[in-house]
């Protein structure tokens, strides 16, 4: 059973934009996620052809490179573009990655210990405070 579910962009936050190359602390990052029982789905750009002349989009080479990673094994999800909006009818959290920023060891220490990234949490209560105050204001 799954605690939850992260969607993750591929290009600029789990790999340097437009390349294989893992950001720093992201293959922990999804790994630790993975042991802690966080279900992953990949969200990406990446599409049927070659994206902005870089063969590496391409969805052959995107699986390959998930394969080669032993990530293959996640649900990925194809040609979503940005800015990516879930609505959903429990807490939501979001992690801002600025391109090719990778992952800390603040955040894989918050994720180890907490279970989840801290600005997650911090995030969600946040979010119940708002929505708190919005539904007194209603009544």
């Amino acid at each position: 059973m799954f605690k939850g579910t992260y969607f993750c962009d591929l290009d600029g936050t789990l790999f340097k934009h437009g390349t294989t190359e893992f950001l720093p602390g992201a293959k922990e990052f999804l790994e630790l996620a993975s042991k802690k029982r966080w279900r992953i789905i990949f969200t990406t750009r990446r599409g049927d052809v070659e994206f902005e002349g870089h063969p590496v989009y391409s969805k052959h080479a995107t699986e390959e490179m998930l394969f080669r990673h032993g990530l293959d094994r996640h649900t990925i999800v194809y040609d979503v573009m940005s800015p990516r909006i879930i609505v959903d009818d429990s807490e939501v959290g979001t992690i801002r990655r600025y391109t090719n920023q990778g992952f800390s060891e603040k955040d894989l220490a918050d994720l180890e210990k907490y279970g989840t990234l801290n600005k997650v949490r911090q995030g969600a209560e946040t979010m119940k405070h708002i929505l708190k105050g919005r539904s007194e204001k209603e009544r």
